[in-house]
């Protein structure tokens, strides 16, 4: 039989970059701390968010990149060209419920481009969402700061 031990009240799931929280973090902060790299300089967090349960999603064209002559490119790739997304965001991080359903608009997002991506994550309830663009401007949209630190 499985027994849980009482200081033993939350865990963390990190599925290459991709989390999954529930209950206390090991600080005994009831909310789990998480850095949102910055895709420009991935040394540096460009936001630290606060989850008390749920899962964090990020896609980024800063990894897994190379260059092709004169072009970088990524692997993300947009369906209709078979080609590396030609897009004007660096990442999308995501906030919601499910880690796969997170990463899927992460993947959306990212591939529709900053006014596209915006409005598709605007239309997915219980979600939150930000969008970093290549010059390295965070937007956010709405209830992300709820889990913003």
């Amino acid at each position: 039989m499985l027994r849980i031990m009482p200081e033993l009240c939350g865990g963390l799931i990190n599925a290459g970059g991709d989390l999954r929280v529930w209950g206390i973090a090991p600080e005994r902060d009831p909310a789990w701390t998480v850095g949102v790299e910055d895709p420009r300089d991935l040394d540096h967090d460009c936001a630290l968010l606060a989850l008390n349960e749920g899962a964090v999603a990020t896609s980024s064209i800063a990894y897994r990149r190379w260059r092709q002559g004169d072009r970088w490119m990524h692997h993300l790739l947009d369906p209709r060209t078979g080609e590396p997304a030609d897009t004007d965001l660096a990442a999308v991080t995501v906030v919601g419920a499910s880690t796969a359903t997170a990463e899927i608009y992460t993947k959306v997002a990212l591939l529709s481009g900053m006014a596209g991506g915006r409005a598709y994550l605007e239309g997915q309830r219980g979600y939150a969402a930000l969008l970093i663009t290549k010059s390295g401007i965070v937007h956010a949209t709405a209830g992300m700061e709820a889990y913003r630190r």
